[in-house]
């Protein structure tokens, strides 16, 4: 089955391009601090966030940031591993979805509510899996194990295919990600480990990670 996205799905994937950094967050904080948050990424600009669907509050959290951005920044979710989760974010909202591995059930009930559904892919024959069964867009996890040069073996056997490495990367990591023919970066908000952040810490991170990304 082909599954080359169109409508919804197509135009998520031209969205999550061009924001080049997609910020995954965990919904761990109170709903105040969700707010907060959303400002933040939407002034930095972050335009494309990704609510882990590891907590109860994530489908709240996933219609907070929709609501608080409002159209400035494309809400997705991670962690999406079955196709009840994948009804879930939809009913939230969600618009792209990140999964740790691939599957052929999520894949389908993704595709038939048109959603852009990226498969976790790490190996090379991973990434043969889901490009045989069309999956053009594709989310390299956890690209800091075999680093930019895996991205760019990768990117040499699967030309077609837009690779998101993430998350553990660092605004150092992400040149040599984007040479290697990354199509965008997914970096995890660690900012929120200090129990202290502040917004303008939030602005700061997501800026200097789009600087980096865009001096190659």
């Amino acid at each position: 089955m082909n599954q080359r996205q169109n409508g919804s799905g197509a135009r998520a994937l031209t969205w999550l391009l061009e924001a080049e950094i997609i910020i995954q967050f965990h919904a761990w904080e109170d709903a105040d601090a969700w707010v907060a948050i959303a400002d933040a990424l939407a002034c930095a600009p972050a335009l494309a966030v990704s609510v882990v669907f590891d907590h109860p509050s994530a489908v709240e959290a996933v219609q907070t940031f929709i609501e608080r951005t409002d159209g400035r920044v494309m809400v997705g979710m991670s962690r999406i591993e079955t196709v009840w989760d994948v009804d879930a974010a939809k009913a939230a909202g969600a618009s792209f979805l990140l999964a740790s591995e691939l599957s052929a059930a999520v894949g389908r009930r993704a595709r038939s509510l048109d959603l852009l559904y990226m498969p976790g892919v790490l190996t090379r024959s991973e990434a043969a899996r889901a490009y045989e069964a069309g999956y053009h867009a594709q989310f390299l996890f956890p690209a800091d194990i075999f680093g930019p040069d895996h991205v760019q073996s990768l990117h040499g056997a699967f030309p077609e295919v837009h690779f998101f490495p993430g998350v553990n990367l660092t605004a150092s990591d992400l040149p040599a990600f984007r040479r290697a023919g990354a199509a965008a970066a997914i970096v995890e908000l660690p900012v929120l480990a200090n129990p202290h952040w502040r917004q303008a810490d939030i602005i700061t991170f997501v800026r200097h990670l789009l600087r980096a990304w865009r001096e190659v």
